[in-house]
């Protein structure tokens, strides 16, 4: 027997009166779900008039979830091409490493081989946990008040995935983030480690400066001394909106441009092919503050998101919210986890 599941008190009535309860909220909460109707095609009125007070917080739920998921996903943001996220446990989170093996060395004929030591890094991350609770009042069920319930799931589900990109940036960019190799606090882009300099105190983004960073990299040393060889296949180039479109041009152009818009002596010959064409995959970010500062590396082997747990979506019924506020039912969008 096949049962529309309605967008009407009609139709949702004999639904419950045809299928059961559970069952026709089953049926109500997988077709919203699978986007083939739209939350806001259905009354709060409705639910409540067709279901009852253990059911109701339970429809409404499916509504939220969808509303509230869709404006996390809606939001542009880049923070999951810069981070490998992670399954976590614990409230602080200790990532273990290793430092840079030591290299193979000559072995004379009948000489025994030169055994290797083992020695532990680590850095620690402390998760954090967001959330907001949304409620669901008589009068927005009185007064049908669907569509503002569902735009204001929509608005913390798009705040939510903000929040997170906010943290993900600025961590990568080492503003308003701690980095703790070891448990101590330490700068983790600093220009001043022998050898294995990953920071540039003066370069600008042109031509000039790119070749400064790829100097430095080809110079990059891991702890034993040895060259770190980088492969450009996963590389990003990650800047503030102040340098998108200069770093758009200057990744896309096939010839050198002469002195054009804000690339002025950056070119000196027109007719040149670009070197650095294609060579880095350009983001853009609104958290990134200082106007003047890029960043050029295959993020995602350098940073981690910790994940208590990912974006959900909780509801609770209390019969004191309802007295003395009330509340119908509430729901709680929360995440937990760090960069």
């Amino acid at each position: 027997m096949k049962i529309d599941i309605g967008r009407d008190f009609e139709i949702m009535q004999k639904a419950v009166s045809d299928l059961g309860q559970e069952q026709a909220l089953k049926l109500m909460m997988d077709t919203v779900a699978e986007g083939k109707i739209a939350p806001e095609e259905y009354r709060l009125s409705d639910l409540y008039e067709a279901l009852d007070s253990t059911a109701f917080p339970k429809a409404t739920a499916a509504l939220i979830h969808k509303k509230v998921m869709d404006g996390y996903d809606a939001a542009p943001t880049i923070g999951d091409q810069l981070v490998t996220t992670v399954p976590s446990s614990l409230k602080q989170e200790t990532i273990v490493g290793f430092n840079a093996s030591e290299g193979p060395k000559q072995v004379l004929e009948g000489m025994p081989y030169e055994d290797s030591s083992i020695s532990e890094k680590y850095v620690t991350i402390t998760n954090r946990k967001f959330g907001r609770l949304i409620s669901v009042t008589e009068e927005a069920i009185m007064f049908d008040q669907t569509g503002q319930l569902l735009q204001r799931a929509y608005g913390i589900g798009e705040k939510a995935a903000v929040y997170r990109e906010k943290e993900i940036v600025e961590a990568v960019a080492e503003i308003n983030a701690g980095y703790y190799p070891s448990g101590a606090s330490a700068t983790f882009y600093d220009s001043s480690r022998t050898g294995q300099v990953n920071a540039l105190t003066s370069c600008d983004l042109n031509t000039s400066g790119l070749e400064s960073l790829k100097v430095a990299m080809d110079d990059m040393t891991d702890s034993q001394g040895d060259p770190v060889l980088i492969n450009p296949a996963g590389m990003i180039m990650l800047v503030p909106s102040e340098l998108e479109v200069e770093a758009w041009e200057m990744m896309n152009s096939i010839q050198h441009q002469g002195a054009v818009q804000n690339l002025a002596a950056t070119y000196s010959v027109i007719g040149v092919p670009n070197y650095f064409s294609g060579r880095y995959r350009v983001l853009s970010s609104p958290f990134l503050t200082e106007s003047a500062d890029w960043y050029v590396g295959d993020f995602k082997r350098d940073w981690w998101w910790t994940e208590v747990y990912p974006i959900q979506i909780q509801q609770k019924q209390s019969d004191e919210d309802k007295f003395h506020r009330d509340v119908v039912a509430n729901y709680k969008v929360r995440y937990f986890g760090r960069c």
